[in-house]
Order: structure tokens, then C-alpha cells, then sequence
């Protein structure tokens, strides 16, 4: 299948399976380097929304200290 074929491969998850289950512990490894491929490919939107995250956890802890300031 190419990327510009048009078909898509829709994965299903398994069914619910009581007690989890158990796979090789390279396949954490490769879901890490997957996902930082994924970052590489297009770092500054990463980047931008790391830093917008902060500023709105900055933001949104300062709401105590101006309500103490205001009581």
C-alpha cells in the first residue's frame, strides 16, 4: 500500500481481555522511536504547543495567587 493510494488500514483493538496482556518489552522501546519519528517529521508544531501548554498552566496557577491576593 502506497501513501498515496487512498486505501486505509483501520487496526481494531482486541476485545477486552481480563488481566492484560504481555508482549515483548522491545515493543515499548518502539513505540517510544515511533513516536519521536513522528515528532522529527514536523518539530515546530510540537514545540509551539509544549510552549502553549506551559504558558496556559502558568496562567491558570497564577489564578490562586491573584484570588489570595483579592481575599
Amino acid at each position: 500500500m502506497s501513501a498515496n493510494s487512498g486505501e486505509t488500514t483501520i487496526l481494531r483493538p482486541p476485545a477486552y481481555v481480563p488481566g492484560g496482556r504481555s508482549v515483548a518489552a522491545e515493543r515499548g522501546w518502539a513505540w517510544i522511536a515511533a513516536g519521536w519519528t513522528l515528532v522529527m517529521r514536523a518539530p515546530l508544531p510540537w514545540i509551539l504547543i509544549t510552549i502553549l501548554s506551559i504558558v496556559i498552566l502558568i496562567g491558570l496557577s497564577l489564578f490562586k495567587v491573584i484570588g489570595t491576593m483579592v481575599h
